[in-house]
């Protein structure tokens, strides 16, 4: 005995109605026997199931399931050579009077009841190929079937997207910052996408792409296509995107991390390999003695550390060589004792931030000023602070060494509010004296929020007079410098330290490194201040904790005269 899945509880009342039908007529024919009529009646309940045999088979709409203990199933019986369909309830209790059929009608209608099954699978999942998200396509052109073997695109897109989007707004009530600078707001955008798509054209092209925005390396994300020819063809494959090219010798090897084409092609018995790419990868080898690497490097002269190390004066470029010449032991007779460094606030900080003014030519000695500005109107005065000066505007320091007298710009600047309250610092310098020759950009730079750098932002060498960042600067960065130091038993001063009394909001006069214009030579063709304390001899390794034992260093230096 077979079962078949089960129907509604009102359909099986429906049933005992109907089999209760020729017993409730037979009442009613003998009480109204008097009647010549006879009478019909419709059920309320008719049967209008597909299968009329097995009502459980199309239970539909919202009847509720047969019972569990329902069962349907076809008995051949050997004495009459029929084929009896019964519906017990249980194992023994017949549901409803059994049909009988022959072997013929029997065929028939398990024939009928198959397709009926067979049509209804091709149904559904034609249905479902109709709702997938990327159903195949059909082309309906020869042309194309014969180039790719099918008329059929198939695309099937796998995979995850996530978008962020935000905005981020921040107001500082800060009355030392700027009104316009205490708002700033911000877009925030994130994505995260895990997307892989596979696919086919015809019968001889496959599609394959892998891209994840979270990989830790580009070569995880693939993209491929490959077309793949018949045994007869000239053109055997097809490779686009990420390839290899492996080869079966140990005297040349393959390259694998390609991206570019890959061509196979017969010609009678000779097989071609042709590929087109982009190499995505590296081949390396290191050597490993004792738990460490040694590796070989070579520098250029030009790949130096840019904008990051600065000399603090043009007097310490000069006295750099002297100094080495008596290695281990630097001959310098300064010593850096304070020094602070200022750069532009790209970080919207709040706290260690000052309004700035630099010059480039503060505390140079008159050999060092900028050869494009009068060197006259820069040493010509020889009135002094009301005690506040140690010594004449006009004496230079010895040696050339740097120091807030060796020119007037440090006492002009002082004295003029405009400067020093920093809001007409552009309007007082332009009305200057040298207002007409000092640029901006080039001669000095007005910085509103410099901020401080802390000191593990930057290293500096107290005896030869340099600093050096810890990282490295933008091309449209600033860099200026207030500093204290002592040579040869005198103290010196170059700009305006915070510590020395100039409060907030005024303006503190540094020494300018940087500027936002990078300047190799002046306009009359002289080389640039600037360019000549950006220190052109600090080289990176790529290396940490470098060990002196076999470490050698060779210097080659090619003479353009001799060749």
């Amino acid at each position: 005995m077979t079962t078949r899945p089960h129907m509604g509880f009102a359909r099986m009342v429906a049933t005992v109605l109907c089999c209760l039908a020729p017993w409730a007529s037979g009442v009613w024919a003998q009480t109204s026997g008097a009647s010549s009529d006879s009478v019909t009646y419709n059920l309320p309940f008719p049967h209008d199931n597909a299968d009329p045999y097995n009502p459980t088979e199309f239970p539909g709409g919202v009847s509720l399931q047969w019972p569990s203990n329902f069962n349907y199933g076809v008995v051949y019986n050997p004495v009459t050579g029929m084929y009896e369909v019964q519906q017990t309830i249980g194992d023994t209790l017949l549901f409803r009077p059994s049909s009988m059929f022959s072997l013929d009608e029997y065929l028939d209608y398990n024939i009928e009841g198959n397709l009926s099954e067979f049509w209804n699978e091709l149904q559904e999942e034609e249905d479902a190929a109709d709702k997938a998200f990327a159903p195949k396509l059909e082309i309906d052109s020869e042309l194309f079937e014969m180039i790719f073997g099918s008329n059929e695109i198939e695309i099937k897109p796998q995979g995850t997207a996530e978008i962020t989007l935000g905005y981020t707004w921040n107001n500082t009530e800060n009355p030392r910052i700027p009104e316009r600078q205490r708002r700033a707001g911000a877009v925030n955008f994130d994505q995260r996408i895990q997307l892989n798509i596979g696919g086919s054209i015809g019968d001889k092209i496959e599609l394959g792409t892998q891209f994840n925005t979270e990989s830790l390396f580009d070569f995880e994300n693939q993209m491929n296509i490959g077309f793949q020819g018949e045994e007869d063809d000239i053109l055997k494959n097809i490779e686009a995107g990420n390839i290899n090219m492996p080869l079966n010798s140990s005297l040349i090897v393959g390259s694998q991390s390609l991206f570019g084409v890959k061509l196979e092609t017969q010609w009678g018995r000779l097989y071609n390999t042709t590929v087109f790419s982009q190499q995505k990868g590296e081949r390396s080898e290191i050597e490993v003695e004792g738990g460490a690497q040694t590796q070989e490097f070579d520098i250029r002269a030009d790949d130096y550390e840019a904008n990051r190390h600065y000399f603090l004066s043009q007097y310490f470029v000069d006295q750099y060589d002297v100094a080495m010449r008596s290695l281990p032991v630097p001959n310098s007779g300064a010593m850096i004792n304070r020094i602070e460094v200022y750069v532009v606030n790209t970080q919207a900080n709040t706290q260690d931030v000052r309004n700035v003014v630099a010059f480039t030519d503060l505390g140079e000695h008159p050999d060092y000023v900028s050869t494009n500005l009068p060197l006259g109107s820069l040493t010509d005065n020889t009135s002094v602070f009301d005690g506040a000066l140690l010594e004449p505007a006009t004496e230079a320091t010895p040696n050339r060494a740097p120091s807030n007298f060796n020119n007037d710009l440090f006492r002009s600047l002082t004295l003029d509010e405009g400067v020093m309250n920093f809001t007409g610092a552009n309007v007082a310098i332009s009305q200057s004296t040298l207002g007409s020759s000092l640029k901006q950009g080039v001669h000095y730079e007005r910085v509103g929020n410099a901020r401080k750098l802390s000191p593990s932002e930057f290293t500096f060498n107290s005896r030869l007079g340099f600093i050096s960042l810890r990282q490295s600067l933008n091309n449209a960065e600033v860099l200026a410098v207030a500093y204290e130091y002592t040579l040869d038993g005198e103290t010196y001063q170059v700009g305006t330290l915070s510590q020395d009394g100039y409060a907030a909001p005024g303006s503190l006069i540094l020494k300018m490194l940087k500027s936002s214009v990078t300047q190799v030579k002046l306009d009359n063709g002289d080389q640039a201040p600037l360019w000549r304390v950006m220190m052109k001899n600090v080289y990176s390794m790529g290396a940490f904790g470098v060990s002196n034992e076999d470490f050698r260093l060779d210097v080659w230096y090619n003479d353009p005269n001799s060749g």
